[in-house]
């Protein structure tokens, strides 16, 4: 069995446009100090090494999770054992992984805080008896044409359409790819397979946005919805790139947009979580009662949107109006989102707990304590949640009917560094 890789360093070609009008004093005095408390949170400055806090992607009975020290591994999801482990191909210094792996088939998309966009071939082998060790092949390096510095990618992939080969130039299998860069650009990447299953990797189109983009899009009939650090939600058709519309914030929007029912729900820096309408981008309602900014995706379980705040707060929201049914409060910051568990809610936060709550009132009937800060979205399946923590580990926990957590397994990454046994 062979797994193999292509990669796409992702770069600026030149300047990229300006949007908008100059911001005033103000705007640029807050502009100033959110940069610096996001570099805190990702820990991506000059003088520190990024860790990463990666979504696992599960599929057959593999979990595809990124670990602190940027690695790809792919994980038993029965018992975490290790199946294989890749190493990221950038700077030592910038290997990390941020954004969830997107899988499509037999082909698995990560990018890199590296700069590179990753493409797999995980071919019949979602079985975890039939892997074998991963093999790099035929690998490519697409180089900015100024051999300016690779640009850092936070944003996770989005496979936006699955089968473009009635588009494709070369009339062969293909998929279409889209992810957000700190050059400010949301990247459209056209993927070819040959008979081999060797990738190749076009670049289509790029849609410049005021700012870095963190955001991972999301992709509803057609159109690429996303946010960016200018302050700014954008729809964007993915078949020619158009502009379908854009949505102005007072702060950056990080978080992945939840499109549901006609309907864009996302948090933005400025404390407020909006609701926006899919089509014409006019917004339907606000909520403004989070005391800090939204940097999580929000769900949609129990009638109700889940929006997960840095308050510490997930707030469960009336979707025709954004009237607020209930809360579940944590003692830190929630940074990653949430995941459904039957009739009840996971969330985690970075006071190292994860609390499984009902989804019709709030009401907490379970909770773990890990004791280290817990950042990566949610994962779960079949009653476990997935999820890494700052101690180098990845685990899973195991939910009953009743809410109570267990911890299943926990597998420990290099230089991993865990007192005791099981953390539930």
């Amino acid at each position: 069995m062979r797994i193999s890789a292509s990669k796409l360093r992702i770069t600026d070609l030149g300047r990229r446009q300006a949007t908008g009008n100059p911001a005033p004093a103000r705007r640029r005095l807050i502009t100033a100090a959110l940069s610096i408390c996001l570099l805190l949170l990702l820990a991506c400055s000059g003088l520190s090494t990024p860790d990463g806090w990666s979504g696992g992607t599960l599929v057959g009975g593999v979990l595809y999770i990124g670990t602190e020290e940027g690695q790809l591994v792919a994980l038993d999801k029965r018992t975490g054992e290790k199946l294989w482990l890749f190493d990221l191909l950038g700077e030592e210094r910038d290997r990390a992984i941020y954004g969830s792996p997107a899988l499509s088939g037999d082909t698995l998309y990560v990018s890199g805080y590296d700069g590179l966009l990753y493409v797999f071939d995980v071919g019949k082998s979602n079985d975890p008896l039939a892997w074998n060790d991963p093999v790099l092949r035929d690998s490519q390096e697409v180089k900015d044409l100024l051999e300016t510095e690779p640009k850092h990618i936070v944003s996770g992939p989005v496979v936006a359409d699955e089968d473009c080969s009635d588009m494709s130039e070369r009339n062969v299998p293909c998929q279409i790819v889209m992810v957000g860069s700190d050059d400010g650009n949301v990247y459209t990447f056209e993927v070819t397979f040959d008979d081999e299953f060797d990738a190749s990797i076009r670049e289509l189109r790029r849609f410049p946005t005021g700012d870095k983009v963190w955001s991972t899009p999301a992709v509803a009939n057609g159109v690429a919805y996303f946010g960016s650090l200018d302050h700014k939600v954008y729809a964007v058709r993915v078949d020619d790139g158009t502009l379908q519309w854009e949505f102005e914030t007072d702060g950056g929007v990080v978080a992945s947009p939840l499109v549901i029912d006609g309907r864009v729900y996302v948090g933005s820096f400025d404390r407020t979580f909006y609701a926006i309408d899919a089509v014409s981008g006019d917004e339907v309602w606000r909520f403004t009662g989070a005391n800090n900014w939204y940097w999580g995706a929000a769900v949609a379980g129990g009638d109700a949107i889940l929006a997960p705040s840095l308050d510490g707060i997930l707030y469960a929201l009336e979707p025709s109006t954004g009237s607020l049914r209930w809360i579940v409060p944590t003692a830190e910051r929630i940074v990653g989102a949430p995941a459904l568990v039957s009739e009840m809610v996971a969330v985690a936060s970075d006071d190292g707990r994860v609390l499984v709550a009902s989804l019709e009132d709030g009401d907490v009937k379970g909770f773990c304590t890990i004791e280290k800060k817990i950042r990566t979205p949610l994962t779960s399946e079949d009653g476990v949640v997935y999820l890494g923590a700052r101690d180098n580990t990845i685990r899973a926990l195991s939910v009953s009917r009743s809410g109570d957590l267990d911890e299943k397994w926990a597998y420990m990454a290099k230089d991993a560094n865990r007192v005791g046994g099981s953390a539930c």
